[in-house]
């Protein structure tokens, strides 16, 4: 195994390093891709700046003399610009292969944490069995194909007892779940953590392990802090800002030891606060400390 960091590299080039390498292709070259050429034809705006990127991670594949390069299929063209590169440098090109993007868990867009619909592969699991039992039904072939480690032929022998009845799509969802969960915790631990997601969200109690999150004391002016500044210092995943915080609350998602909190402007003190039970919906809990 060899890591290296492009910056051995980019770092170092010039104004006049960057004007040769983007003298290597064309402005035509560059709207053979559809994401451009889409945009052109519609009059959307393209900068220069898009049309380095692909360059500059093509040249990666020059530096490294990659024989082989695997990706997303949203990359696919970057990686053909690679191999145009290296047959400019007199190298093999690089062989190709793509593999398809994993929707993420709002069914729209791919899986990814800037956007917040992702299953962290190093998430707890309770937290990975709950996100996935909120994946949309039309995905889980996909998600039967692509993250359980399966034989293409168990996952669509799976979604062929959905459509016939045969499965209910929510025992189909709980064995996706279950099946995931095992993969990155180990056997057993998607039982566990379904039996733990039943706890919590079929007789609503409070989860058997609860994160402490301790509140910083530059959190507090004048000895107080915002209820809605404590949500999204303990749930920074759900809760991006003090104003989604401030909007939590004027939900009514949001409860103190088991009591809704209807004031999205209440403040604590740091003896308020200390020892108490935060919970927001039904997957976020947390013991605060102060």
């Amino acid at each position: 195994l060899e890591i290296r960091r492009n910056s051995e590299w980019l770092a170092t080039m010039d104004i006049e390093d960057v004007l040769r390498l983007t003298a290597r292709t064309t402005v035509a070259r560059m709207l053979e891709r559809d994401d451009f050429a889409n945009r052109y034809a519609d009059g959307s705006p393209i900068s220069v700046m898009e049309f380095l990127y692909p360059l500059l991670q093509g040249w990666d594949s020059v530096m490294v003399e990659a024989d082989i390069e695997l990706g997303g299929s949203d990359q696919l063209w970057n990686f053909l610009m690679a191999r145009q590169l290296q047959e400019q440098e007199g190298q093999e090109p690089q062989v190709v292969l793509t593999m398809p993007l994993l929707v993420g868990l709002d069914g729209v867009k791919k899986m990814s944490k800037s956007l917040g619909n992702y299953v962290g592969i190093a998430e707890a699991p309770g937290e990975q069995f709950g996100k996935l039992m909120s994946l949309p039904d039309e995905l889980m072939g996909a998600y039967f194909d692509l993250a359980t480690a399966w034989p293409l032929s168990r996952a669509a022998q799976v979604m062929t007892d959905v459509r016939s009845g045969a499965m209910r799509p929510v025992e189909a969802k709980r064995l996706l779940a279950r099946t995931v969960v095992d993969l990155y915790h180990g056997p057993g631990s998607g039982e566990a953590a379904e039996a733990e997601f039943d706890r919590v969200f079929k007789a609503h109690d409070a989860p058997s392990e609860i994160p402490d999150v301790a509140i910083d004391g530059a959190e507090f002016r004048d000895g107080r802090v915002r209820l809605a500044r404590v949500l999204a210092v303990a749930f920074p995943s759900a809760v991006p800002s003090n104003k989604e915080g401030r909007r939590k609350i004027e939900q009514r998602g949001v409860k103190l030891d088991d009591v809704v909190v209807d004031d999205p402007d209440v403040e604590l003190s740091a003896l308020e606060l200390d020892g108490r039970l935060l919970q927001l919906g039904r997957k976020h809990w947390a013991r605060l400390r102060s």
